[in-house]
């Protein structure tokens, strides 16, 4: 357990950056906090203004955190170092975001009634899809498709190119409820099987 004391009040989002720093948030507090990977000890990064509710959080690059912030239909960037906070979608139609996803400059984003699937680029917000129940996980594949787990009418997940088109569903068994969900960072190469030429063997028996 990283943080035994239970710090940090309803912990919705967590992202682990590159450099080893831990981040979260705690939605009844209005705060992400900075949560110290060998102490369990978390450190304020930032709380209120813009951040109302938070749910979802990823890396925006480097120094920079994107927040969902469900109550005041914003999506925030947050300076780490300083906990300087920017409005990404200047107001465009965000409804309820919960979970958010990141690859490079672009911010995918789900509602959480309108159960859209979104994209901002540059300041320009795409509808993508509509998820078939609550979109409560999403992430983001290196080649822009993506994959969001979602509850309601049925519990599924399911996977979308990077157009928003639905190319496959996973569902039943065990899947209940889904909150979270990942993909993998890293493109694997195919795999190529070359074989060696026809051998041919000599014998000394008539019956080959």
């Amino acid at each position: 357990m990283i943080n035994p004391t239970r710090s940090i009040p309803q912990a919705w989002g967590i992202v682990l950056s590159a450099a080893g720093d831990l981040y979260v948030t705690s939605r009844s507090s209005n705060a992400v906090y900075r949560v110290s990977i060998a102490t369990g000890d978390p450190t304020l990064v930032t709380r209120s203004n813009l951040i109302q509710g938070p749910i979802g959080l990823d890396l925006l690059d480097e120094g920079h955190l994107v927040v969902a912030s469900y109550l005041n239909d914003e999506l925030v960037s947050v300076d780490v170092a300083d906990g300087t906070q920017t409005s990404l979608d200047g107001g465009q139609g965000v409804n309820e975001p919960w979970a958010v996803a990141t690859r490079g400059a672009d911010v995918f984003v789900t509602g959480y009634d309108s159960k859209l699937i979104q994209r901002l680029t540059d300041g320009n917000l795409v509808e993508l899809a509509r998820a078939p129940g609550f979109p409560y996980g999403l992430d983001v594949a290196p080649d822009g498709s993506f994959v969001c787990a979602s509850t309601g009418v049925a519990d599924s997940i399911d996977r979308y190119d990077a157009q928003g088109n639905r190319v496959a569903t996973f569902s039943g068994g065990l899947l209940k409820q889904v909150a979270g969900v990942a993909v993998s960072r890293f493109a694997l190469c195919g795999l190529s099987i070359v074989c060696p030429p026809d051998i041919v063997a000599d014998t000394c028996d008539p019956a080959g």
